[in-house]
């Protein structure tokens, strides 16, 4: 009887014991991720200016019509807008774009300038001072946001002589646009 009632002790310990612990199993918990891809992205428009033709030397020569040159954010996040220039090519006289005074025979330096307008000022109604541009580049305009724009106009200064090359020269000038 004794064995009878031990039995029925721990049968009923082990009744309580097992319904007091919980059944353990997995769970899951979920976290959504979401990405957007970070798009850098400039128009520039006009895509060409003329500065028609001019006596040599000149200095800061306008653009025919003063031309207001607009660089876009086309985007997805705030950009900085750098600016450079370059060399400029004729028939047989290279014209060297230069931080310096134009100059003339042998290095035919000359200056190419762009005068920024600033953020959403279309009409260019304050400008910043003229930047010599070199073929390396600096910043035109910093923090601009998705969809606005950056207006900013050329000047150009020729170089003291031609060396008797006296056909069109031509040059570029690069935006570029990078995450600000």
């Amino acid at each position: 009887m004794i064995n009878k009632k031990l039995w029925a002790v721990l049968g009923t310990a082990a009744l309580i014991v097992s319904a007091a612990i919980p059944a353990l199993a997995a769970t899951e918990g979920a976290v959504t991720a979401t990405v957007t891809p970070q798009n850098i992205s400039v128009t520039v428009s006009p895509g060409a200016v003329a500065y028609g033709t001019v006596a040599i030397p000149s200095v800061d020569l306008v653009p025919t019509g003063d031309t207001i040159i607009n660089a876009n954010n086309n985007g997805n996040v705030a950009e900085t807008f750098n600016i450079k220039g370059a060399n400029a090519t004729g028939t047989t006289i290279l014209w060297t774009i230069f931080d310096g005074a134009p100059g003339g025979a042998a290095a035919y330096n000359y200056n190419h300038k762009f005068v920024d307008c600033g953020i959403g000022d279309s009409t260019c109604t304050t400008v910043d001072a003229a930047n010599n541009m070199t073929e390396g580049y600096e910043t035109l305009e910093a923090n601009i946001a998705a969809g606005s724009s950056d207006h900013f106009k050329l000047r150009l200064s020729t170089p003291t002589q031609t060396g008797g090359d006296t056909s069109v020269h031509s040059t570029t000038v690069t935006v570029q646009a990078v995450a600000f």
